[in-house]
């Protein structure tokens, strides 16, 4: 990175990324998807790791503790998280919540019960009964390992790519305080699944690299979260098809957001990312990241050199 890209960078980050952060903040301590909006799991988790990354003044400490006290309460007895405050049931952002809360440092307790919730959280297409009815099928509709399996986006549903890779980056943080053993079988099989979901010519989609024979296209987005989760792997021919296809497709960007993971994503990677770097603040200025909270905090993820998209 140049000197005049790192400074354009660091002003954005501080004149913009944190201030829409701060400003955003509701009063019960968590933050919406927008300003101005209830507060959510999603949101307030990736806020949490932005400041976390980024703030060093005591006024970002004290809004800290009051998103990382909310996030606490808003955890189920079953150590899982619910999107939205009042629902029942936990869901994908356990992974997020959990995360958040482990760069804290001070909630272990809840990390743990977060974790073994994830360990044990079975797809539907985890499950005997889904395998079975996949067998009875003569001419299934995919041509995926059906014996893998990830995380879902809703309870009991398929696995997904973005769950599934925000799940294996979790893990991945809390490894110097030990994970649950189930996750470690866990680990391998969605790691597996990533590389069987994997497009033809690399690259991934949300759900399925061929449907009903049908080819399906990569997305810059997906692709990047799921390289991020696979940094470690050992499938490296992999990891360098699907890279070259991100770095190929760059110039495409139009969103601070999808612009922000490609960044983390290439420089985890060693690849160059400086002209992404000084895309983001031009896009900005287009959108003002559609007063996205999530937008926001990705972009001051990827622009600090610490945050935890680039932790080992």
């Amino acid at each position: 990175m140049d000197e005049t890209s790192s400074h354009e960078a660091g002003s954005f980050l501080q004149d913009d990324c944190l201030p829409f952060l701060c400003e955003a903040q509701n009063s019960d301590g968590g933050w919406g998807e927008r300003p101005g909006s209830k507060s959510a799991v999603e949101p307030t988790a990736w806020a949490l790791m932005a400041l976390a990354a980024c703030g060093q003044r005591e006024q970002e400490d004290m809004r800290r503790e009051r998103g990382c006290a909310w996030l606490r309460g808003a955890q189920l007895p079953d150590g899982s998280w619910p999107a939205w405050i009042g629902q029942k049931e936990g869901c994908w952002v356990t992974s997020l919540a959990a995360w958040a809360l482990s760069l804290s440092g001070k909630t272990g307790h809840e990390v743990r019960r977060g974790a073994a919730w994830i360990s044990h959280a079975v797809p539907g297409d985890g499950t005997w009964w889904w395998r079975f009815r996949q067998w009875l099928q003569k001419a299934p509709s995919t041509t995926q390992n059906q014996a893998l399996w990830g995380w879902s986006w809703t309870p009991r549903t398929s696995s997904w790519v973005e769950p599934t890779a925000y799940a294996l980056l979790f893990f991945r943080s809390i490894r110097h305080i030990g994970i649950h053993r189930m996750a470690e079988r866990r680990i391998r099989i969605a790691e597996a699944l990533l590389y069987d979901r994997m497009c033809p010519g690399g690259g991934w989609n949300c759900g399925n690299p061929r449907v009903y024979g049908s080819q399906g296209s990569p997305q810059i987005m997906t692709t990047a979260w799921a390289l991020l989760a696979l940094r470690h792997s050992g499938d490296e021919a992999s990891n360098r098809e699907s890279l070259a296809w991100l770095a190929s497709v760059c110039h495409e960007l139009n969103s601070p957001a999808t612009a922000a993971i490609a960044l983390a994503c290439l420089r985890v990677y060693g690849r160059p990312a400086s002209f992404i770097e000084k895309k983001i603040p031009e896009v900005f200025q287009a959108n003002q990241f559609l007063r996205s909270v999530r937008a926001a905090a990705w972009c001051a993820l990827a622009l600090q050199p610490g945050s935890c998209l680039y932790a080992d």
